[in-house]
């Protein structure tokens, strides 16, 4: 494949992400729980403005990887597009098996933390067909 071609095919593997992401749940705040069910792909999204050099990051203890398993990690600028403009962090996840965990996260710029952690209760239930 010439590099055209693989940058093109790149792009449009993360045009599709995007996309997919308007059909999961989504939730951005932590004050409510994330009721979730197994083999439901779901969205985390919190607001971010990277040209500050903050991003999101999930802190330690890492979500238990037998309830959820990350599934993508994406960044969508707000539009227009400007120097400056801040988007949405959108942390994808799998629910793999019934029980609960939390996703810890918080700001940060290298190793410097910039503002408050929040935390998500996660909650995965069996499938209501099944």
């Amino acid at each position: 494949m010439t590099a055209p071609m693989a940058a093109l095919a790149l792009l449009l593997g993360a045009v599709g992400c995007a996309e997919d992401a308007a059909d999961e749940p989504r939730f951005t705040d932590p004050e409510q729980p994330v009721e979730v069910e197994v083999g439901e792909t779901f969205v985390l999204e919190q607001y971010e403005n990277p040209t500050t050099g903050f991003v999101w990051e999930i802190l330690d203890p890492a979500p238990d990887s037998g309830v959820i398993r990350a599934a993508g990690d994406d960044y969508v600028s707000d539009e227009p597009q400007l120097d400056g403009t801040g988007g949405v962090r959108l942390l994808r996840f799998e629910a793999v098996a019934e029980g609960e965990t939390t996703v810890s996260m918080a700001k940060f710029r290298g190793e410097q933390a910039g503002g408050r952690e929040i935390a998500f209760e996660i909650t995965v239930t069996a499938p209501a067909d099944g």
